[in-house]
């Protein structure tokens, strides 16, 4: 079908890269930048469109190749999707004001304090890579705090159990993203033990470890966090299933894009940085999605997971735990 066509070109084209240092874009680089980037976001929302007629005509190639099962979308084009309402929440309020004639330029300094926080990538066309850099660096300062956290929130037993609990958990090393775990034991020991309440300054570690802007989420409203949270993990744990679904797991991830990766590793909070590569987040990718899928064999599949405030906590701290696999002393105790 046309629409079918037409996603399919806008999932898979690629456009050239563009080497950038410097990690944000400056005021006036904002400004000029802006309607082309209005433009794309345009382009992003007439695609989502035409995704969905695709997946719901009753003839195209992705029901044809799933036993004729009529709204089933691939894995890119789920994903594609699910950034675009991300996306949209992001930049709803900077495109309103910037529409408002004679004050709307006033917003870009603002903007420029945190690009990522107020704009999507279709906004910040070559700073995606410099930008993930700097957000994965926020991360790793807030990792510890929120690996701590969780140890002394589920580790309340004789100091036995814990160590049993421990010896159980780590498997092998995973270089920069730390340990690989035996991701059904630390589920359990989450959804049976980790707490609906938790104090606001524990919720903005977990925040920033889940890539908001460590100044900008300072001055939110706790429950507007625990939403943004909720949302976040929902989309990790429906992709997640999604790329066990479609084999690319199997594959080692090497289907996708380096932008697609990116912005994988991203969404989980896995090493994203400069100084690593795309085959490198590949691999990091694939490692992850090992630990997950037995999790997803095992409870339920994405529907067990998703719903669950244990089951979001568990996907947001999964990256910190990893690299902190050892509890703070006196929990040992």
């Amino acid at each position: 079908s046309k629409p079918e066509t037409q996603a399919r070109k806008f999932s898979t084209s690629s456009k050239p890269k563009i080497a950038i240092q410097k990690s944000n874009p400056s005021v006036l680089e904002l400004v000029k930048s802006f309607p082309s980037g209005l433009t794309r976001l345009i382009s992003c929302i007439q695609a989502y469109q035409n995704i969905n007629e695709a997946a719901f005509s009753k003839h195209n190639t992705w029901s044809n190749s799933n036993n004729g099962l009529v709204g089933y979308i691939p894995r890119r084009q789920s994903e594609q999707k699910r950034k675009l309402k991300r996306d949209l929440t992001k930049v709803a309020l900077p495109v309103g004001f910037a529409a408002i004639p004679f004050i709307g330029n006033s917003i870009f300094p603002i903007i420029a304090f945190s690009p990522s926080f107020f704009l999507s990538s279709h906004f910040l066309e070559g700073y995606q890579r410099p930008i993930a850099h700097d957000e994965y660096r926020d991360r790793l300062g807030a990792f510890e705090a929120c690996a701590n956290y969780f140890w002394v929130t589920v580790l309340r037993e004789g100091k036995e159990r814990k160590l049993d609990v421990m010896a159980k958990l780590k498997r092998s090393d995973d270089g920069k993203a730390g340990a690989i775990v035996d991701g059904c034991a630390l589920y359990d020991l989450c959804h049976d033990r980790f707490p609906n309440h938790i104090p606001r300054q524990q919720l903005l570690k977990i925040a920033i470890v889940a890539g908001m802007s460590p100044v900008i989420v300072a001055i939110l409203p706790s429950v507007w966090i625990r939403f943004r949270l909720g949302s976040i993990a929902k989309d990790i744990i429906l992709d997640d299933s999604d790329l066990i679904r479609d084999n690319i797991y199997d594959g080692g991830c090497q289907s996708l894009t380096d932008d697609e990766i990116l912005n994988a590793n991203s969404l989980r909070g896995l090493p994203c940085g400069r100084d690593i590569s795309y085959d490198e987040m590949r691999n990091y990718l694939t490692k992850h999605l090992g630990i997950m899928k037995p999790i997803f064999e095992n409870k339920g599949g994405k529907i067990g997971l998703l719903g669950s405030f244990a089951s979001a906590m568990f996907v947001l701290h999964l990256p910190a735990i990893r690299l902190k696999t050892d509890p703070p002393t006196n929990t040992l105790k």
